[in-house]
């Protein structure tokens, strides 16, 4: 029988309904733990990510836009697209009252991206350094949190919000608010 190292998982869970997502999930956990195996666990699902991984990497148009041990990027993101995506993904508590972000424009053509960072164009803090150089990847704690920005998330609850209402009163895009459309 073979004793792999490494399981590359693509979306394995993405078409299930929750209770077999959670079956596959705690499944998936077990081998790592029982087998000693590394998994790499490739989904748009941050729920189910940080269920099963230990350490996550947010990636944008190719490129790792934060990275570090999961529960640091989930709790103090410093990368605003992964604020964003944290913003976004559902919440347990439907009734609770939350503000909702919509990032601004539309995606960079893969094919063709621009120079600098390719979240530029739909970051509103973005300046002539971002569009111009794709920043590296620095860290924020000593347990490798690392994220590639020049105007890293620094309090997600007021921060991220007021940089999309600052765009908003630009004329980018909307924001939604509670989870309502506009």
């Amino acid at each position: 029988m073979l004793e792999p190292q490494l399981l590359i998982c693509d979306e394995p869970a993405s078409m299930l309904d929750v209770s077999l997502k959670a079956n596959i999930l705690n499944i998936l956990r077990e081998m790592a733990d029982d087998r000693d195996i590394g998994i790499v666990y490739i989904s748009h699902d941050l729920a189910s990510l940080t269920q099963i991984a230990d350490r996550l990497a947010v990636m944008y148009l190719g490129r790792i836009a934060e990275m570090g041990a999961t529960e640091d990027v989930v709790r103090t993101p410093k990368h605003p697209y992964t604020a964003s995506l944290l913003a976004a993904s559902p919440r347990t508590n439907p009734d609770a009252n939350r503000k909702r972000v919509l990032l601004p424009g539309e995606p960079p053509n893969p094919v063709n991206l621009p120079t600098g960072c390719n979240f530029a164009p739909r970051c509103p803090k973005a300046d002539e350094q971002c569009y111009r150089n794709d920043p590296e990847r620095s860290e924020f704690t000593e347990d490798d949190h690392e994220a590639a920005c020049y105007f890293p998330v620094e309090d997600v609850e007021t921060e991220l919000l007021e940089r999309y209402i600052e765009a908003r009163e630009d004329g980018v895009e909307e924001v939604l608010e509670d989870g309502m459309a506009p």
